[in-house]
């Protein structure tokens, strides 16, 4: 872990980042900040213009303080001996030894510049020097930076070097505002994982530097989110298995910390399996669709996570077992007025016409409305298919229903019509699901009969006897079963 002045910003510690640090000691020393708004190169102004002892200003800063370790510290460390080793390793470019309260008895401790030879230490490494060490030695200014990563010896280069090259690496305690890590980065040639908690995970520099972000809601829930990584690292898989498998049996929602703790698994595309193996109960669906992902079943392919196709699935498969899932997958598509993708919208239509489907026959034909409403372009196929297999006169009002949906327009996104030619422009344009003349080969009388029912729909009026639509202009009317 690579840890940054984030890290100690909150209560007891209560110290400054390095940016507040630089302008504390200008206020104090000259009672200018120079102009200058780099704080390496402010205390290196000092330094040369005004013969401020840089090194002993921080001391003194950072002492008068009187810190005292917080929880994100102990969080750290105990996420860092958590690891298969139970050796802790760590980086720290602060200058306070906080961290080193919460280390096991004997851990190594190495200061700048005596570094590391090898990536795979054990310890905590403080880059750009401690309080701790008598010697002074602390990267500060910009003549301090100089040296420890372009200098002759350029010790903080070739640390990094092999540190990037051997290892997986979670950045604590950094924001994008941090000039020295965003040089640091830029600067690494190694191909290796980076990883940064962030309560910005969209901001795509991060992506530009080549850095994989872990978002949190806000900085006060480091702490917890760092415990639970702990606790999850302890447990290991079967731990895990267990943990979820308690929470599904409690039922929807979750509370506290099994909130987070269930919201993280089911982002997590190796272990949403853990719960879609175990979640039976039909609440699960609605808490998945309404609260964890708004839109589920309506998201399009092009616009989920791995996690979130795999729970499109688990839905597909869960929903038409029997009423209770039924009814909640009812009132999740029922008035969305919205196209779900082709791949889901057909493996739902699969299953609620299988004949493992364990749904009463009045909440089956209410669904297959419902699909018929959210149905894609390509659908027409499985919807015409279900008109065939109805028999007349039970299903004279479902097939009419299907019918008049089938050959009833609706908007389609540009952007959709675009992909086959890959391009995509903003706008709509009319489409139907079905297209050209359908003859009904099992029942041929099926449309005309339905259409001489008294308490037919209105559309049925305008449907022919070879059931194909009018070419009379008039407004169709629907009803719900």
């Amino acid at each position: 872990m690579f840890v940054g002045a984030g890290a100690s910003l909150d209560p007891p510690a209560c110290l400054p980042g390095f940016e507040a640090l630089a302008d504390t000691i200008a206020s104090r020393t000259i009672g200018s900040h120079l102009g200058e708004s780099d704080p390496a190169r402010l205390l290196d102004r000092l330094q040369a213009e005004h013969q401020v002892n840089v090194h002993a200003e921080i001391r003194r800063v950072l002492t008068e303080a009187q810190p005292e370790p917080n929880a994100t510290h102990e969080a750290i460390v105990g996420l860092a001996l958590s690891a298969a080793s139970h050796q802790p390793r760590i980086v720290t470019t602060n200058y306070d030894p906080l961290l080193s309260q919460f280390l096991p008895t004997g851990a190594t401790t190495y200061e700048y510049p005596d570094l590391p030879g090898r990536g795979d230490f054990t310890g905590v490494v403080h880059l750009h020097g401690s309080l701790n060490d008598a010697r002074g030695g602390l990267v500060a200014t910009d003549s301090d930076l100089a040296d420890a990563y372009m200098g002759t010896r350029a010790v903080g280069t070739l640390f990094l070097e092999r540190l990037f090259d051997k290892n997986a690496v979670l950045f604590i305690g950094y924001s994008l505002d941090d000039v020295l890590v965003r040089y640091l980065l830029k600067a690494q040639t190694a191909v290796s994982e980076l990883y940064v908690f962030t309560a910005r995970p969209d901001d795509r520099r991060w992506r530009e530097l080549r850095v994989c972000p872990v978002g949190y809601e806000s900085h006060s829930e480091l702490p917890a989110v760092l415990s639970l990584w702990a606790e999850h690292a302890e447990a290991g898989i079967a731990g895990e298995d267990q943990r979820v498998g308690v929470i599904v049996a409690a039922g929807p929602p979750p509370v506290d910390s099994d909130d987070l703790y269930l919201r993280e698994v089911l982002q997590d595309p190796h272990r949403v399996g853990l719960f879609t193996g175990r979640a039976r109960d039909a609440r699960w669906l609605q808490w998945v669709a309404e609260t964890l992902c708004p839109g589920l079943l309506f998201k399009q392919a092009d616009d989920l996570t791995e996690a979130q196709r795999q729970l499109q699935a688990w839905f597909a498969r869960r929903f038409a077992t029997d009423d209770a899932p039924a009814r909640a997958a009812l009132e999740l598509l029922g008035g969305r007025g919205s196209v779900m993708p082709v791949g889901l919208w057909r493996q739902m239509m699969w299953n609620l016409r299988s004949r493992r489907c364990g749904m009463s026959p009045d909440l089956k034909r209410r669904l297959l409305v419902a699909m018929a409403d959210a149905a894609p372009a390509a659908g027409s196929d499985l919807l015409l298919e279900v008109i065939e297999d109805c028999q007349t006169p039970d299903d004279d009002s479902l097939v009419l229903e299907l019918f008049a949906r089938v050959h009833s327009p609706r908007m389609r996104s540009l952007e959709q019509r675009n992909r086959r030619v890959h391009h995509r422009e903003p706008g709509a344009d009319i489409c139907w699901i079905g297209s050209g003349t359908w003859q009904p080969t099992s029942c041929p009388s099926l449309i005309s009969g339905c259409a001489k029912t008294p308490d037919a729909p209105a559309s049925a009026a305008h449907i022919d006897g070879c059931g194909k639509p009018s070419n009379r202009t008039h407004k169709t009317t629907t009803r719900t079963l």
